[in-house]
Formats: structure tokens, C-alpha cells, sequence
């Protein structure tokens, strides 16, 4: 079950963060709920918070983290990358702090060679407190797949190719954008 949810309350205030975290918490307990998604995670911060400043990125994110602790919840927030270089872990948007406060961060983007391996999306991890192993990446690609709803009638749905590759590195990864 999938639910999208972005907006809150009587208002249908649209859903920003610290300031609704406890629609958040009150969602997950009742909804169940395994995984949040919340994309892009900069569109869900509060107007105020000033993403550059490590003590107000703190301020916001720590009640997040307090729900996924209390629930069990993986909250995933998903931050786009700039397109400058520089080192891979100083490439998403905002303060570092983004960064430092989650748990593991995963990065996403088209395979380096793609003469080699065409239409390859690889996943590959940025940063680790849970596990130390970078032995490998994962790819996929995506297919058409035409089925019917439940309703009978005809459709085309994305399906998901997963393929092992070597490991490739966040640079190696970042230095095509």
C-alpha cells in the first residue's frame, strides 16, 4: 500500500517539517507505516529554516529522527546534488548537516559508462553508519510492462531489472554530472 499524503489538517496545510511532525507520527502509528518517503526533503522544511545553518538544520531534522525512533519507521529524504564538483559528499544541497545527521546515504545516478552499459542506473553508497561494506553497487534498469488494472482495463507499468555491478564510488558516480 502506497499512500501519497501532502497536506495536513482542516486547511490542507501543506505538510512542512519541524512544524508537522506530529501529523508525521500520528500518520505512522496509524497508517502502520513502514517507510516515509518525503521528496524533495528541501520542499518540506518550514520557510524559516535556513538550510546553510547546521544548528537550524539540526533544529528541524531532530524531530524526524525522534519519530523514526519511536516508531520504527525509516524515514528516507530524499536531497537532489548540485552540479559543481568537488568531493562527492559535498555535493548535496544545503548544509553538510544533511548529510551528518542521516544514517546512510545512498546516491543515485546513471552508470559512468554508459557506451558500456546503456540505460544502467546505479545505486551506490555514499555513507555508512550501519555497515562498512563497499565491495559492491547495485544496478537497475527500467521496462515497460503492459498489464491490466484491476479494473479489467489496459495499462503500462515501470518494472524493475536489478543487475550486481562492481563497486563504483560516489565520485565516480558524481563526476558525470
Amino acid at each position: 500500500n502506497i499512500r501519497l499524503v501532502d497536506s495536513v489538517g482542516h486547511n490542507r496545510d501543506f505538510i512542512t517539517f519541524p512544524r508537522h511532525t506530529q501529523a508525521l507520527r500520528e500518520a505512522v502509528v496509524s497508517g502502520g507505516w513502514d517507510v516515509v518517503f518525503i521528496d524533495s526533503f528541501f520542499s518540506h522544511l518550514d520557510e524559516k529554516v535556513n538550510t546553510s545553518k547546521p544548528t537550524e538544520v539540526r533544529r528541524a531534522v531532530r524531530p524526524l529522527i525522534d519519530v523514526a525512533h519511536e516508531t520504527g519507521v525509516t524515514i528516507i529524504g530524499i536531497r537532489h546534488l548540485t552540479k559543481g564538483g568537488g568531493q562527492a559528499s559535498g555535493r548535496g544541497y544545503g548544509s553538510a548537516e544533511f548529510r551528518n545527521l542521516c544514517r546512510s546515504e545512498l546516491l543515485v545516478a546513471e552508470h559512468p559508462n554508459q557506451d558500456l552499459h546503456p540505460g544502467l542506473v546505479v545505486i551506490t553508497l555514499g555513507k555508512s553508519n550501519l555497515s562498512a561494506d563497499r565491495q559492491q553497487s547495485v544496478g537497475f534498469r527500467l521496462r515497460s510492462v503492459d498489464l491490466n488494472d484491476d479494473d479489467g482495463n489496459p495499462t503500462s507499468v515501470a518494472a524493475v531489472d536489478w543487475e550486481t555491478v562492481s563497486w563504483i564510488s560516489p565520485s565516480d558516480l558524481l563526476d558525470q554530472l
